[in-house]
Parts: structure tokens; C-alpha cells; sequence
């Protein structure tokens, strides 16, 4: 298994106050013509293997994560992205609740008030996993989208230890595992989403593109 998480000393842990957005779009922009290359016209790129889809996605984390939107089938959604990992065939986004939302993560200062009321729906120290099977990566200058395989359904777990069931959605098959490490201090807790279906499973574009198209409207309405 690989994973990667945002360090201190990436570009994205820095906290630029000026032009903090535009900044993000041209690095995104930047980043991609870079990987993708001049000779591929229309400037995109398809990307199978999962290794590589996984070094594109901590190259992003590294550069832009904290000026990225994640958005998910299903509106589980985030503002910055912290971390991906892979195992096999399958792949995770990744961000922390409460103790890693902090000004060298998302670019702004979180006041003790904010930090209580985030323990208060998340819980402290909570990892938010995202789980996929990786079919392929389309990479562009303006949008990442990430395409997932049919997985296996898995059995359901409930027990003191650790959760596992199936969330309801009209479409999608969804499955949230909970568990986590009780003797760490402080708790270190884990919820995994996974994706079972088959097709998109997340649009990665930047925080500037908001006003030009919707990510929500490559999932066809079915978000």
C-alpha cells in the first residue's frame, strides 16, 4: 500500500492571502499541461493504471490540494483534499476532521468555537476516507474525473469494535465502514466510504471553476 498525505513544506500548505483562488486555478491549469504534455490536443489525458493515477492525484494534493473541491456521487463532499492512498485496486481520498482542519491545510484560521462545533458532528481525530475501485483517471487542465469498477459487496459488520452496513441511496450502492484505534490517545477513528458501482465516482476541479461549470452536472443528475 502507498499513501501520501499534505506536508508543511508542500505548496499547498501554504497560506497565500492574496489572489488565494486564481492562485489555485493556475497551479491546477499549470500542473496538468504539465503531465498531460503539449502533444495531446484536446489537451487531456487517460490515465488506467492505478499507480499512476495515484502519483497524478499526490501531485495535486501537493500543489493545490487546499484550493481543490472533491465532489462525490452522492454529495459527500469536501473543500481541500489531505490525502490519497492505494491498495491493490483500490484507491482513497482522503481528509481529516477537526485536528488537521487548520490554517496550514485549508488556507484559513479556525477559531476555538469552529473546532468544538466540528468535534461536535465529526467527532475528534476522525479520518474521512473515500474507497473506490479504479477503473481510470481522465485528467484535464480545468477538472480531474476518476471512474470506478464494479466492486463486491461486502458483508455487514455490527459488533462494539467496528461497523460496516449499507447506506440507502436510490442509486448507488454505498457502503460505511466504521471502526477504529481505541488505544491511541486521542482516539484515532476511521469511516471509509465505498463506492460500488460502476462509472464516476469523483470530480476534482479547482475552487475557481465554481462559477463555470458544475461538477455535479457530470453525474447526470444522479448525484
Amino acid at each position: 500500500m502507498k499513501r501520501y498525505f499534505v506536508r508543511t513544506e508542500d505548496k499547498a500548505s501554504k497560506n497565500r492571502e492574496e489572489y488565494f483562488v486564481e492562485s489555485g486555478l493556475l497551479d491546477f491549469w499549470s500542473l496538468a499541461m504539465k503531465i498531460i504534455g503539449i502533444k495531446n490536443i484536446p489537451p487531456a489525458i487517460i490515465i488506467n493504471d492505478i499507480e499512476t493515477a495515484y502519483n497524478v492525484v499526490h501531485y495535486f494534493i501537493a500543489e493545490c490540494g487546499n484550493t481543490i473541491n472533491v465532489e462525490l456521487p452522492d454529495g459527500y463532499n469536501m473543500n481541500y483534499l489531505s490525502g490519497v492512498e492505494f491498495d491493490n485496486e483500490t484507491m482513497r481520498l482522503i481528509w481529516y476532521s477537526v485536528n488537521k482542519a487548520n490554517q496550514a491545510n485549508i488556507g484559513e484560521t479556525l477559531n476555538d468555537t469552529i473546532v468544538e462545533m466540528r468535534k461536535e458532528i465529526f467527532g475528534e481525530n476522525l479520518e474521512q476516507q473515500y474507497g473506490f475501485t479504479l477503473d481510470r483517471l481522465l485528467l484535464t487542465p480545468s477538472y480531474i474525473l476518476i471512474y470506478a469498477k464494479r466492486r463486491e459487496v461486502p458483508e455487514e459488520i455490527d459488533n462494539n469494535e467496528e461497523l460496516l452496513k449499507r447506506q440507502p441511496h436510490e442509486y448507488l450502492t454505498i457502503y460505511e465502514h466504521i471502526w477504529g484505534e481505541y488505544k491511541h490517545e486521542p482516539i484515532l477513528q476511521y469511516r471509509t466510504r465505498y463506492y460500488c458501482d460502476e462509472g464516476l465516482v469523483a470530480v476534482l476541479s479547482p475552487k475557481a471553476c465554481g462559477d463555470v461549470f458544475r461538477p455535479y452536472d457530470f453525474y447526470n443528475g444522479k448525484g
